[in-house]
């Protein structure tokens, strides 16, 4: 059975620069993945299939399968322009095998000479079989530059490379920056049943570049669908037009935020800044060898820890043994809870910061140090992003995030860092 769309989430930081979302200064195409991902549900069953659409993944590709435990999958990259992600979605959907496909599109706010043409953000889809929301068909049509073919030419086309036929309950989305008024006649002497919605391409405070845009645009086709039914989104550029079609059986659970209107917190306003010359960045503080820093990536990226089926004890970061009793044929792998409870703070006035994080208090000033405790015996001493120095009190419910600490070796070095909110921790 071909895999469908079951959910999809829709990831925007809480920074901004001229008035767009915008990554936070330790925030990258990596980060925003990770946490597009994490806002999907939990899956139901084991994941064969990793896909990646846009811009090459910094660093190198095994970063996105090892932060999502996913360190057995090869990351399939696609190339990040029109159509992309329906091509994407539809090699997903048709992966052979019975397990699950996760597909992530990370975009960044794309700085050109000083300015943002487009708000950062991340949407990840889960494909698994059974019921939600399948790629039927996919294609283009390209027209000379501010000027389109003859409305039957382009309803041909619709057909074609969207799948939908005529007669059956069928649902069309046309992104335009002015839908022409004869494709609309057309459309709708064609399939005369069809309910037709019409809206531009970029809306709104977060202006999503080209491959989010297409994210939300599927979102806001699907999501109001009664199922079954065939769907088929029209995204009209000035020179040329992208189709997508889909069969919806059930709803598909969105999660993160896809109303545009909906206030999204802000962090704060970004100065422009120079990504560092990773070639030259050197560490004058704690230097961590590269071979010790990836030994340690299950607790630095994902907080896992050990429970010990003999006496029940967490330990973490794992040892290969038990801190209490010390066995070491009972340990069973498990993730520390989304959220916990602050025991302390400290704040780290500029100045007093370790050399490691200059360029973090060059942006962004003193920040936070929280003690953490996610469960008995696992407390954490986190870095505190997303909220200003000074607002976080103990007693105050965290989760954590995946971010930027400081470059070396030539690359960026991430962890886990504090962040507002999350769910209350389980007692």
């Amino acid at each position: 059975m071909t895999r469908a769309i079951v959910a999809a989430a829709l990831y925007r930081p809480s920074w901004e620069f001229e008035g767009r979302p915008a990554e936070g200064p330790d925030e990258d195409a990596l980060t925003l993945a990770v946490a597009a991902t994490e806002l999907l549900p939990h899956r139901s069953g084991p994941v064969d299939r990793l896909d990646w659409v846009g811009p090459s993944l910094p660093g190198s590709d095994w970063a996105l399968a090892e932060a999502l435990d996913l360190g057995h999958l090869t990351l399939r990259r696609h190339v990040g322009e029109p159509g992309s992600l329906f091509q994407a979605l539809d090699a997903a959907a048709n992966a052979p095998g019975p397990g699950a496909s996760i597909l992530v599109v990370p975009e960044g706010s794309a700085p050109t000479g000083g300015t943002r043409t487009y708000g950062a953000a991340a949407a990840a889809f889960l494909l698994e079989e059974g019921h939600g929301l399948r790629p039927r068909a996919h294609g283009g049509r390209r027209h000379p530059r501010g000027d389109l073919p003859d409305a039957s030419a382009w309803t041909d086309a619709l057909e074609k490379g969207s799948g939908i036929a005529e007669g059956g309950p069928v649902r069309l989305l046309v992104r335009a920056r002015t839908p022409p008024p004869a494709l609309l006649v057309a459309i709708g002497k064609r399939w005369p049943h069809a309910a037709v919605e019409t809206g531009p391409d970029a809306i709104g405070p977060l202006a999503p570049g080209p491959m989010i845009a297409e994210a939300r645009s599927l979102h806001d086709l699907a999501a109001p669908a009664a199922a079954p039914a065939s769907v088929a989104l029209a995204r009209i550029a000035p020179d040329a037009t992208v189709f997508a079609g889909f069969e919806s059986t059930a709803p598909v659970k969105w999660t993160g935020r896809w109303d545009e209107t909906a206030p999204l917190p802000r962090r704060g306003a970004l100065a422009p800044a120079e990504e560092p010359d990773l070639r030259r960045a050197l560490s004058e503080g704690a230097y961590v060898p590269r071979p010790r820093y990836l030994e340690n990536l299950g607790a630095r990226w994902r907080l896992a820890a050990d429970r010990c089926g003999a006496c029940g004890n967490l330990t973490f970061p794992p040892r290969a043994s038990c801190r209490a009793c010390g066995r070491s044929d009972a340990l069973t792998r498990e993730r520390l809870p989304e959220a916990g409870l602050v025991e302390a703070v400290t704040t780290v006035a500029p100045g007093a910061q370790p050399t490691e994080f200059d360029a973090l208090v060059a942006s962004v000033g003193a920040y936070d140090v929280a003690l953490v405790a996610f469960a008995p015996g696992a407390r954490l001493t986190l870095q505190v992003a997303d909220l200003p120095a000074g607002r976080l009190r103990i007693g105050d419910t965290v989760r954590t995030g995946l971010r930027r600490l400081y470059p070396m070796d030539g690359e960026w070095r991430y962890g886990r860092k504090a962040l507002p909110g999350g769910p209350a921790p389980t007692p």
